[in-house]
Formats: C-alpha cells, structure tokens, sequence
C-alpha cells in the first residue's frame, strides 16, 4: 500500500533531520581512487571519467544534482555531459571522491558491511531497466507492444532511474551499516519484508529515506518515484503515477536482479515474481531467458571497470591528489595567458582554485592537522615567550613609573600583550585540542549548571532559557570539562544572537538509540545568519561581528574539543529564523 500524504509529511520532517546528521553521500574506495587517478592523468571532462560515473549511483546522483543546482534539466549523464560547464563536472565528482576517501583502518567495533555488492545490486537494476526498456521501445515502434513505454524519454533515463533506486540503502549503508545489517538480519530471521524489518530498526525504511534524499538533491522527480515505489507490485500506486511507465521497469529489474542474486540489496520477499511482472509489462519468456543470461556478463565487465576486485592503496590516493593539484596549478598557469573572454575564464579559475582548497584539506586529513597543528604550536611558543618578557617588563616599569600619563600606556602595553599570549593559546587549543580524557558522564548537571549562569544575563534582556532534558540520559563517553567549555561557547553565541530584544534559548537533549548518540539541541530565536556567514562559523577568527567584538575561535575551539571527543557539531540558521546547534555525543557503554 502506498502511504497518503499526512504519512509522507510527518515522515519526511523526521528525515529532514536525520539527512542533516548523515552528511554528504560517499562511494566506495575502489571506485574513488578511479576517480583520482583519471583527473590526475587527464584534468577534465574525458570519456573514462564519463564511464565511470555513468557506472556509479553516488556519482550520478551527484552530477545531476549539480545540474538541477545550475537549472540545467538533465536525467542522464549524457544530457549533463553536453549542458553543465567543465569546472561544475570536476568540482563535482572530485568533491565526492575525496570525501569518500577512507585511508584509515577500520577499528575491530566497526562493522565490516560489504558496500561492493549495494553497488553491484544497483548496477544490475540499471542494466536490466536499460534493456527492457529497449526492448519495449523496439516493441511499441513496431505497434505490438504496450503504448505506455512511449512515454519513457529514453533507455538512457530507464538506467539511471535503475542505478538510482536504492539510493536510501546507499546513504544507510555509508552512515548506520550496523543498524542496516540489523534490519536485514530481523527480514531474513522472520522471514518479514524488508521494508516493516526496516521500519522496526529506523522507523523510517529506505524507500522514504531515498525519496526525500532525492528531493534534497533536487533529483527530477521520476527518480523520487522510482525509489519510493520500487518495492510494490504493479497496480498497488495512485492512477496518476501509472503513467509514469519507468516505474514497472524498475520494479521488474529490481526482482530479477534479486532473484539471480545479483549483489545484495537485503530484500528476500517480493510481492511478484520476475515471470509474473514481465508478463504484466509485455516481455516475453524468451526474452527474459536471455536477458537473466547476458546480464551477469555485462555486471562482471562493469565490476571490472569500476576495479572491484581491487584493493585500494592509501599512497595511490595522495600521489593521485598530488598530481591533480599540480595538473590544477598548470591549468591556472594556461588560463593566466589566455585573455579571450575573460569572464569565463575566471570563473573557470574560482572554481579549480576551490577544488584545489577542498582536495588540499582532504589531502591526508590527519597529515595536515598534525602538520598545522605543529606551525601553530611553534608560533605560539615563540610569541608567547616575547609577549611574556613585555608583559613582565611592562608591568614592572608601570610600578616604577611616577608619571600617571606613561604609567597608562605601560598598563596598556601589558595588556595587549597578555590578550596576544592569550590569542596564541586560544588558537593552538582549537588547531591541536588536548588529548581528551573521557569518562561516563552525566550531562543533565552541567547543562542546567551553564543554563542557570546564563539565565541571569539573559534576564537583563527579558528574555528566557528554557532548559527541558529527559530525567533518563544515559551518560556520555566524553571529557566533562569539553564538553562544558563546548557548550559554554554555544549558549554565549546564542545569547549574543539575541541582542538587545527579547528572546529565548531553548535546550533540549535526547537519545538517538539509531545512531547511539546523544543529541543535544541550542535553539536560539535570534536575528539568524546569512548563508555565507553560517558556511564559516567554524572557521577559526571568522566572526561577523564589528571588529573588537570577538576572536572567532569560539566555535571552532568547541567543534574542534567535540570532535576529538568522537562526537559531531552542526548548526543551521537563517536570517530573522535563528539558529540551531546539534550536537551528537557517544554514549557510555554498559558494563
């Protein structure tokens, strides 16, 4: 049965905050190092590249939303090939490459989920919906076939509706792949449909999931409807949507590929069966016979493309990114001799100079922090020990001195230069935080300690801190005092927000037992911000207020002390709205 509206809407505001919490979508090692190693050796739009992502859910999910993102109509990869712009290509699939990179060692705790075969299982879809639909098309031209399929654009858009299918069990796979082998573990004990297994696990299952990701995305809506219809049998939707033809395609792919075990995709249970669905949407016996034969040869030569069967190097991945930086560098050096419509071509040099910041901060991420946070220790050793000697020297000929005029300026000078000291420390705190000592703690006393404190100032305003927490908390794994000096910065944000008219801050704190993460939330009814200044509110001394009124290390020193707690800092604002803070926290294991 297809859910009404009021179901879809009250679903989707859960999953709204849920897809904030999951982050951007990453594929897999294999296929990201593919990715690197082309654009290092070819630095633009080439045809290996172009196959790659046709042969990719995340990556085709990601071009097409930044042809949406540009107003650009596109449903396949070829329609974006010919209409987004060079740098919107490669910005694109190389931010999702190098977000996908995982050069660490996964600890014994993790999960070890096979993501390989979630691909394999939606490359068959794909290559199945493309052949039927061809298959259909050569059927209604020659006028024995059904006439619905005329509506379908082209086979190319069956194939990417197939490749996009399982787009919710992608994100899962990528942010919960616990959880998600819980849900298929309960569908395959009991025998139950994945979809109520999922629902029992999540309260959401991944049809829902992957439609509102696609609507996020921006994704053209025949690809939403795919993903939230791709479980039921034909007949079972609105009258409206069954025109949408692509849809039953889909659907038979999406069985057969199950049935002749093509990857995995946690479903057991079908409705139909492949012979029953081909005969509903006019494919023949023999038809789907050779089709169950050619397919696992066409999946086996896609696996082999997009390097399945290989293992990842993390020195691949750095001498890859090495060279694209450089390629990148030589690409600014030609656009600087170029002096033909000049507009273009800095545009051109904005977008590589971004993509050459983002694959530099990816660039062995821990390499850099160290590297980073060893220049700043350096620098705050070497001004700190000069300041120290001003300061000292200062306040010593301040005592001494007899004029009050220059006995001022002595004070001053001590002062600035204990403020610099403190500015020094302040940033090496949020560039190499210190090595945090976490224990089972209980939030709820520190939480209504700092609202207390800041309830009083906020008073003076006639506004209001609402502090409302569960009496039932588990305890957190984090530092205490982190955690405090984190949320002591948050709450001073957010009362600064609210400037002089009355306000409130609200604080809550719950359990996602989905992610095993505390969540807490600062929401604050303050004037909000414009989104440039939300994009860099965790960036070290950027503040938006006038100069003199704050260092900007605050909140990036608390997502700096969260992170290194193994927790998780977001916020969302907009201007005259406010701002919310979330803050995901382990929790304490038991025993």
């Amino acid at each position: 049965m297809v859910p009404d509206q009021e179901d879809i809407t009250a679903v989707d505001s859960r999953l709204d905050a849920l897809l904030g919490a999951l982050g951007p979508l990453s594929t897999i090692n294999s296929v990201a190092q593919k990715v690197l190693q082309l654009l290092a050796r070819d630095f633009g739009p080439n045809e290996p590249l172009k196959t790659i992502i046709k042969l990719d859910p995340v990556l085709t999910a990601a071009v097409l939303s930044t042809a949406a993102a540009n107003s650009l109509e596109a449903t396949t990869i070829e329609q974006a090939w010919q209409v987004l712009p060079a740098g919107e290509i490669i910005s694109s699939v190389l931010t999702t490459a190098v977000h996908s990179i995982d050069i660490q060692p996964h600890s014994s705790d993790l999960s070890q989920f096979d993501r390989t075969e979630l691909w394999r299982h939606s490359l068959a879809v794909a290559l199945i919906s493309r052949a039927v639909a061809e298959q259909l098309s050569v059927e209604a031209t020659a006028g024995t076939g059904s006439s619905a399929i005329e509506q379908i654009a082209s086979t190319e858009l069956a194939y990417s509706a197939g490749l996009l299918h399982d787009l919710g069990t992608l994100a899962l796979s990528a942010s919960m792949p616990k959880s998600l082998e819980r849900a298929w573990e309960l569908a395959r004990t009991s025998g139950s449909d994945l979809l109520d297994a999922e629902r029992q696990i999540f309260d959401f299952d991944h049809t829902a999931l992957g439609r509102r990701l696609a609507q996020n995305l921006h994704l053209p809506s025949v690809f939403s409807k795919c993903i939230w219809l791709h479980h039921h049998s034909c007949g079972t939707w609105p009258e409206q949507l069954s025109k949408e033809s692509v849809v039953p395609v889909v659907i038979f792919a999406n069985t057969l590929a199950c049935e002749l075990s093509l990857g995995k995709s946690g479903n057991l249970d079908f409705p139909s069966t492949a012979c029953e669905l081909a005969e509903q949407i006019g494919l023949s016996p023999d038809f789907l016979a050779k089709l169950s034969q050619n397919i696992p040869e066409e999946l086996d030569e896609a696996n082999r493309v997009l390097g399945f069967d290989e293992s990842p190097q993390p020195g691949q991945y750095i001498q890859a990114l090495a060279q694209i930086v450089s390629n990148i560098a030589k690409v600014h050096a030609q656009l600087n001799k170029v002096q033909v419509e000049l507009s273009e071509a800095e545009d051109i040099s904005q977008r590589f100079a971004e993509i050459t910041r983002q694959a530099a901060r990816k660039l062995d991420r821990k390499i850099l922090d160290a590297e980073l946070a060893q220049v700043a220790t350096g620098a705050a050793h070497e001004l700190n020990n000069p300041l120290a000697v001003i300061a000292g020297r200062s306040q010593i000929l301040a005592q001494q001195e007899t004029d009050p005029k220059k006995k001022e300026a002595l004070k001053l000078i001590e002062q600035q230069a204990r403020q610099a000291s403190d500015i020094a420390s302040e940033l090496l705190a949020t560039v190499q935080p210190p090595t945090p000592k976490p224990q089972p703690t209980h939030l709820e006393p520190i939480i209504r300690k700092l609202c207390a404190a800041l309830a009083g100032k906020a008073q003076a305003t006639n506004s209001k801190v609402i502090c409302e927490l569960p009496s039932d908390l588990p305890p957190a794994f984090i530092d205490p005092d982190m955690f405090e000096k984190s949320l002591l910065e948050i709450l001073k944000n957010a009362l600064t927000a609210l400037g002089s008219q009355p306000g409130s801050i609200h604080i809550t704190c719950r359990l996602n037992e989905l992610q095993e993460k505390l969540l807490l939330e600062v929401a604050d009814s303050g004037i909000g911000m414009e989104a440039a200044v939300a994009r860099n509110a965790f960036v070290p001394f950027f503040s938006s207020l006038p100069a003199g009124r704050g260092r900007g290390l605050g909140l990036s020193r608390a997502k700096a002390f969260i992170e290194a707690n193994q927790g998780r800092l977001w916020l969302r604002s907009r201007p005259g709205e406010g701002t919310t803070v979330w803050m995901a926290l382990p929790l304490a294991k038991e025993g």
